[in-house]
């Protein structure tokens, strides 16, 4: 199986652009990542203190490597990898926290001045968009891009791009629903 040319260029780039989002608000809010950063490591029973700036460079890091991966033509299992592998992290912290009953973390995520708890809709969200830059390691056929190619790539990742924001958004103000008892 072998990916069209056009959905593997529009996938790369939703991931770069996904990550660079991210980059650029964790290094705007660097001070604020930190804190994130200390409340993740209380849910797993450890001092956020020391390991906050640290966890911090590296979290950058990954996703910095994510994006350069994203970025070269040539990279389609270490971008499928990196970019899949980061978002797991990302939801297997969130799971943790959850489960460990840490449900008033902020996820770190919403790129705004707004919080956004965590909630396992999160994870799941983590966990399809890591599915997805999975498919980066296939294969992608030769077939050349035509003028039409290119304008459907800018038109699909501007759908994804609003899809993204707008299924972010409805995370961000669901509330999450309770259970019935009988």
């Amino acid at each position: 199986m072998h990916l069209d040319p056009t959905f593997a260029l529009t996938l790369r780039a939703a991931f770069v652009l996904l990550f660079v989002g991210a980059l650029i608000h964790k290094l705007h809010k660097f001070a604020e990542f930190k804190g994130t950063l200390a409340s993740y490591f209380r849910g797993f029973g450890l001092s956020g203190m020391a390991l906050e700036r640290p966890a911090a460079a590296m979290a950058i890091a990954l996703e910095a490597v994510v994006v350069a991966a994203c970025l070269s033509p040539r990279s389609g299992t270490p971008a499928a990898v990196s970019a899949s592998g980061v978002l797991l992290l990302y939801a297997l912290a969130m799971a943790v926290n959850l489960h460990r009953g840490n449900v008033l973390l902020d996820c770190g995520c919403s790129w705004g001045s707004e919080r956004q708890p965590v909630r396992y809709a999160l994870v799941l969200r983590n966990a399809v968009l890591a599915a997805l830059a999975l498919t980066l390691a296939l294969p992608v056929s030769d077939r050349p891009l035509a003028a039409l190619d290119v304008a459907s790539t800018g038109a699909a990742i501007l759908t994804a791009g609003l899809l993204y924001s707008a299924a972010n958004r409805l995370l961000m103000t669901a509330t999450p629903s309770r259970r019935m008892t009988l």
